[in-house]
């Protein structure tokens, strides 16, 4: 899809043949285009790879949406929550880990370690988390203490894309 060019439009950087003091003129130009495509594939993810590197593409270059459905909420728990734990929202408007009960059902996960009184950031509905000897296309369902079961009954919630990422997707009801 690219051919010589940072914004994968398929198109070259400069026309070939093109005259090295016009090239100079455009290079601001071409900078410009360029800054702003970063800046919203930064906010929106990218939308596109180029075929040749599907190989080389990990699932967190791929699926991550990049600051879409994070919440940032008090950890009133009484421990420390950590990092990839299913969590849910307490009827005080904090976060706790969840169980396997409707009152506890989780509603997303916490991205990194949160201590008790301070706010955590968790992701909601859906996302990616890594992890080390999972077993690409194993289901999970929720399980205790903000963990993962392996999936037995009731409704898989994540499924090992590769040996270290796994994709959760929560249905919220």
């Amino acid at each position: 899809m690219s051919i010589n060019s940072g914004l994968n439009f398929a198109l070259p950087s400069l026309p070939p043949g093109t005259d090295p003091n016009v090239a100079l003129l455009l290079q601001p130009v071409y900078q410009a285009v360029y800054s702003l495509f970063t800046q919203v594939s930064a906010q929106l993810g990218q939308t596109i790879n180029d075929p040749s590197l599907w190989s080389t593409i990990t699932p967190d270059k791929s699926l991550q949406i990049n600051g879409q459905r994070k919440l940032y909420l008090l950890n009133s728990s009484g421990a420390t929550i950590v990092a990839g734990k299913l969590i849910y929202i307490t009827s005080g408007g904090s976060i706790a880990l969840s169980g396997t009960t409707s009152a506890t059902s989780p509603i997303g996960f916490i991205t990194k370690d949160c201590l008790n009184g301070a706010t955590g950031e968790l992701i909601v509905g859906e996302g990616l988390l890594s992890g080390t000897g999972l077993v690409p296309g194993t289901k999970y369902q929720a399980g205790a203490s903000g963990g993962l079961a392996a999936f037995s009954t009731g409704p898989a919630i994540a499924i090992a894309l590769t040996t270290t990422f796994i994709y959760i997707r929560i249905p919220i009801y």
